[in-house]
């Protein structure tokens, strides 16, 4: 069978160091040089180091034929591609869905898993313990409020409900005059000598509604979206310490957890729209 060398020459990395080589700051300003010229210079960079990846690739004793090999920027496998995709189209295999996804401001799209990779490191970030009021009436949990973990606050806007773990405990703990819900592995991280004056567990706390840091989604969704916001849900799939908050996929300890979407099928819970957009532009108008 033959082996023919493939190419990849479409992505964000020979991008990002033509964007760089040409001093360009963003989308803006390469939409000023003008993007006919912008690809060409991509293209020109694509084959650069093409005899160094021979040279590898024979020393790896991998036996490929190079001189009959495709080049993915080449025209006639871009429409195969599209092709494709178009069969697939026709057939009905194709569906829309919705997805969290990576995204560069700086080159103003989202990213792939392997672009992502490319420039993932382990670093230590700031966090953010939030306070959400219980909005109920029940003794146990009138005028209480639960504390609420994240590391991407900048998502605190399109947070729609906290997700916590069914079945973990959860402390009540008292201090000036105030009572917070946290859990109960959490406890002693947060409060130095906790005055706890209640127990439960995550189950109690599911269903119950809780005052948000901002409505100004709500005009963005249908009623039968916003009568499931700002509520407890519970988290399926593992333990969630304290109570969790962010978007889509972030990692907890021991508190409760803020999700734009609730990650478990379990939940009668339709996917959101994506609202961020309209949110963007109902801060700028704001200034």
């Amino acid at each position: 069978m033959p082996r023919g060398f493939g190419w990849d020459c479409h992505g964000l990395p020979i991008e990002s160091l033509v964007q760089n080589e040409l001093g360009l700051a963003g989308v803006a300003e390469i939409q000023n040089l003008g993007v006919d010229k912008f690809n060409k210079t991509c293209r020109s960079k694509v084959l650069k180091y093409t005899s160094e990846w021979k040279k590898t690739a024979r020393r790896m004793g991998r036996w490929v034929d190079f001189d009959t090999g495709y080049k993915t920027m080449d025209k006639n496998f871009m429409e195969s591609v599209w092709w494709v995709f178009k069969q697939c189209f026709d057939k009905g295999l194709i569906y829309q869905g919705y997805r969290i996804q990576p995204y560069s401001p700086a080159l103003a799209t989202p990213l792939s898993n392997f672009e992502t990779n490319q420039g993932y490191k382990d670093r230590q970030d700031p966090s953010l313990t939030l306070i959400f009021p219980i909005n109920s009436n029940e003794p146990k949990f009138k005028d209480t409020s639960i504390l609420v973990w994240t590391t991407s606050p900048w998502t605190l806007y399109s947070n729609f409900c906290i997700v916590v773990g069914p079945d973990m405990d959860y402390n009540l703990v008292e201090q000036d005059g105030k009572k917070y819900w946290i859990a109960a592995s959490r406890t002693a991280a947060y409060f130095k000598n906790p005055n706890i004056v209640d127990t439960c567990k995550g189950s109690e706390l599911v269903g119950k509604d809780y005052e948000p840091l901002s409505r100004i989604s709500d005009e963005f969704v249908t009623p039968d979206q916003l009568s499931r916001h700002y509520k407890i849900y519970f988290m399926g799939g593992g333990g969630i310490p304290l109570a969790r908050t962010a978007q889509a996929s972030l990692l907890a300890t021991p508190t409760a957890g803020l999700r734009r979407r609730p990650a478990t099928p379990r939940l009668p819970y339709p996917p959101a729209p994506n609202v961020m957009p309209h949110l963007m532009q109902h801060l700028f108008r704001s200034k």
